[in-house]
């Protein structure tokens, strides 16, 4: 079994978002399923991993993937970011 610690079935902090999934939903997620999520461009994605301001994600057979917990709680914490 995965723990990512980013996972909890506490309410979020910040307040009430729609981003948490039981752990029995968590699945991997493709580059194309994350650009969707985020409505951020794969070259944006892949800048943002560049600078340390998104999760790396695993290599899978040669394609880059993650556990869709782990880009919900990116957003969350997103979210909940003063502006800057």
């Amino acid at each position: 079994m995965r723990s990512t610690g980013l996972q909890s079935s506490a309410p979020h902090p910040g307040g009430n978002h729609s981003h948490q999934i039981a752990p029995a939903d968590d699945r991997w997620i493709n580059v194309q399923e994350v650009c969707a999520r985020t409505d951020r461009h794969r070259a944006t994605i892949y800048r943002m991993i560049a600078d340390g301001h998104f999760p790396a994600g695993k290599l899978r057979r040669g394609r880059r993937t993650w556990w869709l917990s782990t880009v919900l709680a990116w957003m969350d914490e997103e979210s909940d970011a003063p502006p800057t």
